[in-house]
């Protein structure tokens, strides 16, 4: 990845601005040099996990079995919920970028900047989360009640510690963070009336995604999904267009509307995952096997003997 990050920035300003032997290509440079370099991560990625044998013990060879309609149900299954959850939240943020949009083109280019240094900050917590969630999975499946518990508590500190840098640089340097993005005073001011806004939701932002990790290795991805669609559309969006153009608030209206909504969904999910971390570890499992008996796995005969597959 780090070495995609290095393509990517070499790549992009060759073709963005122009380089010996290659022509200036402006902003259509800039989605080719995209599309180059995750391909090439793709690549890398693969050379890797075979170069390093990371694969060894998980992989086997491509028969029918490798798409029984069970294992790609349990799969989407599974995948689905969690998909919607990030998505949800994103496509909030994205339709957020069409109001900003509405209010000018200055206006887009302050929520945009504010946008991505948030996005940016968000990738931390990210990460602890999908960590949490296969780290909380392993011990309920191992049945260790005190360390599943531990590592609940543990995750979601982290993953609202770990804001608190982001939320003080965000408001010590709002004036100066934008002047990377953009020379155009307008686009800066902007950006820097709403950056304090965006540190506010910091450390609510970071244990949500955690919460929802956690609450994925519980066996339970749907609610983070159903609390997002509920969180963004119900509360902040419809709040976000009130605030900025019924009542005139501009961006500024928008981003506390968002504020809002993403802290609701923070205090769900974390009163959700204490109350599921609170139940015994029989239930948790009883849980899961019972949403993976709605469609058993089918059986299969190999040299006479009859297995059953395992999600």
């Amino acid at each position: 990845m780090w070495t995609g990050n290095l393509v990517h920035a070499g790549l992009t300003w060759a073709l963005v601005f122009g380089a010996p032997g290659v022509p200036a290509l402006g902003l259509i440079g800039a989605a080719v040099s995209e599309s180059v370099t995750f391909f090439l991560l793709v690549v890398g990625l693969a050379l890797t996990i075979r170069g390093l044998g990371l694969h060894d013990g998980a992989w086997r060879r491509w028969q029918s079995d490798s798409f029984a309609w069970y294992g790609l149900a349990q799969t989407a299954r599974i995948g689905f919920p969690i998909g919607m959850q990030i998505a949800f939240e994103a496509w909030a943020f994205s339709v957020a970028t069409f109001m900003a949009g509405w209010l000018g083109r200055d206006a887009v280019g302050s929520h945009q900047i504010v946008l991505n240094l948030a996005a940016l900050a968000f990738m931390v917590p990210l990460g602890v989360s999908q960590g949490a969630a296969t780290r909380v999975g392993n011990l309920v499946g191992a049945g260790d009640s005190g360390a599943m518990q531990a590592s609940v508590i543990a995750a979601v500190l982290l993953g609202a510690l770990v804001m608190i840098p982001p939320a003080l640089i965000f408001t010590l340097l709002r004036h100066e963070l934008p002047m990377l993005y953009s020379s155009d005073a307008r686009v800066v001011a902007g950006a820097a009336q709403i950056l304090p806004i965006a540190a506010a939701f910091q450390l609510c932002d970071g244990a949500q995604v955690v919460a929802g990790g956690v609450l994925r290795g519980m066996g339970r991805p749907d609610t983070g999904a159903v609390l997002a669609l509920c969180g963004y559309y119900v509360v902040a969006l419809p709040l976000a267009y009130v605030a900025g153009f019924v009542w005139g608030y501009g961006l500024t209206g928008i981003w506390c509307a968002l504020a809002l909504g993403l802290t609701l969904v923070a205090v769900a999910l974390v009163t959700l995952m204490r109350a599921a971390s609170r139940r015994s570890l029989l239930a948790l499992q009883l849980d899961i096997e019972r949403r993976r008996s709605t469609h058993p796995p089918p059986s299969r005969t190999v040299g006479g003997a009859k297995n059953t597959w395992v999600a």
